[in-house]
């Protein structure tokens, strides 16, 4: 396992050498920060770090004012399930684009299952326009079980304007974990987007407490029409999909679809 985190800090190394020159050759897309696709609540966090190397230059110091951003992404229900469930996720941050300090967190509680709950304090750096380096812990807690992770890895944005967060995961236990999410926002019109998203978690042991296999552990699929036109405030319906791995699982909740409806909004 020791060998797995030490191949995966070195292709971070390597990635983010590749991805600094690779953004670099893209000046024309650096130079359009305000794209009608950056009006939305993830394209204002990420466009921050845009601002990141003119802050380098003299005479530039005033762009890269020390912020604070807060965005309840999730705050939703499910309209397709005999028992309701109710999710929520937060963002935010405070600091300057080059150095920041973040706080996330997600809340999921059924009327017939107690909730779970995930906290993460991260510390951001960035090292190009696009991306930043991620240091943290996370905690996981459920009402039967407690685990907490010491997190390093990527956040930014590819070419396309897809979100890509990327997160290698280690407890004292010897555990460790991957999460992958990816996330783009399409613009309809001025008033709609269409906002696609996928996750992947992965685990190097089982973890019955929380219902985790080791490998591929879970898969997240999802998709949000959001009514946006204030910009600050949007309601949503969303289709998700998830598909779980384990043993411990009960059959019925491997596989789940649902239609949800939901709030964001952000400042």
């Amino acid at each position: 396992m020791n060998k797995l985190i030490f191949l995966f800090v070195g292709a971070l190394l390597a990635a983010s050498s590749v991805l600094a020159q690779d953004h670099s050759q893209h000046a024309e897309h650096s130079q359009h920060t305000n794209h009608t696709q950056h009006t939305t609540d993830k394209s204002t966090h990420n466009t921050q770090s845009k601002k990141t190397d003119h802050s380098r230059h003299p005479g530039h110091a005033s762009q890269d004012p020390f912020v604070f951003y807060f965005n309840i992404e999730e705050l939703q229900s499910t309209l397709t399930q005999d028992d309701a469930i109710y999710k929520s996720k937060l963002h935010s941050w405070i600091g300057k684009d080059q150095y920041k300090l973040g706080l996330n967190a997600r809340i999921e509680n059924n009327e017939s299952i107690s909730e779970y709950i995930e906290k993460e304090l991260l510390f951001s750096s960035a090292f190009s326009v696009f991306w930043n380096w991620q240091f943290g812990f996370r905690q996981d807690r459920n009402p039967f079980a407690k685990t907490e992770w010491i997190s390093i890895g990527l956040e930014g944005e590819a070419p396309y304007f897809i979100h890509s967060q990327l997160q290698l995961l280690t407890n004292y236990d010897g555990d460790s974990g991957l999460r992958l999410h990816v996330q783009q926002d399409w613009r309809i019109n001025d008033s709609w987007r269409l906002t696609p998203e996928t996750e992947f978690n992965f685990y190097s042991d089982d973890d019955i407490e929380f219902a985790r296999q080791s490998g591929l552990s879970d898969f997240h699929l999802g998709l949000k029409l959001l009514y946006d036109k204030n910009r600050k405030l949007a309601p949503y319906l969303a289709f998700e999909y998830e598909k779980k791995w384990g043993d411990e699982i009960e059959i019925h909740k491997k596989d789940s679809s649902q239609i949800s409806a939901g709030l964001s909004f952000w400042f």
